[in-house]
């Protein structure tokens, strides 16, 4: 995989003495599942050219099973599941207040991992490493979950989860496995459709995920500026509120630095869709009914009339109920929580990525090319935006607003 290495980060691209092996290389999501079933161990997810996870097979340790096909959820489209089409929507936050300042939204996600530790349990959830790069875990107590709090908006290494889940499920372990629909549309088809009363999955709100190449890029400009190593970075950090997003990055010298979201080069770039992969722009889950039992994201749309101002600022998450069995467990898990049911039409409103994948950036292609800093590739591609100074006064749920009085989406 890519390198981390504080004197100076490079993207390497890594070629195989084989091919990439998913016949529609536009439309591979990254997942891993090919990865996971192959029994020789022949396919490697590496980044490619752009920076982007893709499966790539060793030839001379293939042995033409073809596994790889059957499980590919691009090559072949399943029905996962009887989700409903308008599931319950609800937005809420966790009573315990520590708990829910150091998630992203209001802890919907702790909620579940709680429940599910309860039952000893498993929870597969993604987390950073020291060398900043995202890849998916297991974990088995509370301690552990904390790593899994907070967004990341690189794409995580699925890596030989879903191996491992499979074997827990034989064990009649209860699994919760959180991650980005394409990856648990991964996981179905690794199991083959295979029935587990006892896997939860819980789909995220995904805008998209960026190229881990310009990632790298960030990082090492902010090294250089600094004059230190980055040992960790928050996407969404609390510092400034919850509906006023800021990336805060930790050096290995002690300093700390929070730039608001909308300052910030590489989130400009993120939230302007100008790094995402491209099968993220033709998303095949970015619809209803979604593809996990549940689903996550911020509830930037409430009504300030539902909830007071205060409580607006420290974090509410939007979590819909996809079906019974997601239901049930809700039923379990609501006594930590402050909840109010709300309209599925609301939360599409400001969650747009529930039913339609986003948009690409008409640059999108030069910018991934692009040998100049992260800085000025945002300078010259994404320009601070009326949506930027807006978000910047008032917070992202502004711009929802302005956009429903006057008819856009």
């Amino acid at each position: 995989m890519v390198s981390y290495a504080p004197s100076g980060l490079e993207y390497r691209s890594f070629i195989l003495q084989g091919s990439i092996m998913v016949r529609k290389k536009a439309e591979c999501t990254g997942c891993g599942a090919c990865a996971n079933i192959c029994p020789k161990q022949a396919i490697a997810m590496e980044y490619d050219r752009d920076g982007f996870l893709m499966p790539f097979t060793d030839k001379e340790s293939c042995i033409d099973c073809g596994q790889c096909e059957v499980v590919c959820p691009v090559s072949h489209t399943q029905a996962y599941n009887a989700n409903k089409s308008i599931p319950r929507a609800y937005a809420c936050w966790l009573k315990d207040g520590s708990k829910r300042a150091n998630s992203t939204s209001g802890g919907a996600f702790t909620a579940l991992a709680e429940y599910v530790l309860r039952q000893s349990g498993v929870i597969v959830g993604c987390v950073m490493g020291a060398d900043l790069s995202a890849y998916h875990t297991l974990a088995f107590s509370s301690d552990t979950i904390n790593s899994m709090h907070g967004s990341k908006y690189i794409q995580s290494e699925t890596r030989k989860t879903y191996r491992l889940i499979k074997e827990h499920l034989k064990r009649d372990k209860v699994v919760l496995f959180t991650g980005c629909p394409c990856q648990i549309a991964g996981l179905y088809s690794y199991l083959q459709n295979e029935s587990f009363d006892k896997l939860f999955t819980t789909d995220l709100v995904c805008h998209g995920v960026a190229s881990n190449k310009f990632f790298v890029k960030y990082i090492v400009g902010k090294e250089a500026k600094y004059n230190s190593v980055v040992s960790s970075i928050r996407f969404r950090s609390k510092k400034r509120g919850w509906n006023k997003f800021t990336i805060k990055l930790t050096f290995n010298n002690g300093r700390e630095i929070y730039i608001p979201s909308e300052k910030d080069a590489f989130m400009r770039c993120y939230y302007q869709r100008a790094i995402y992969r491209e099968s993220c722009y033709r998303c095949s889950y970015a619809k209803m009914p979604r593809i996990g039992d549940f689903t996550i994201g911020d509830y930037l749309g409430l009504p300030k009339s539902v909830v007071k101002k205060a409580a607006f600022k420290k974090g509410i998450s939007l979590i819909t109920l996809n079906n019974e069995r997601a239901e049930r467990v809700f039923e379990k898990i609501n006594n930590s929580l402050e909840y109010f049911e709300r309209p599925i039409s609301e939360t599409t409103e400001t969650n747009y990525n529930l039913v339609r994948p986003s948009v690409q950036h008409p640059k999108r292609n030069e910018i991934l090319a692009s040998d100049t800093s992260v800085e000025e590739t945002a300078r010259r591609y994404c320009r601070h935006t009326w949506k930027n100074k807006i978000a910047s006064l008032v917070g992202p749920s502004a711009i929802y607003i302005i956009r429903k009085v006057l008819g856009r989406t």
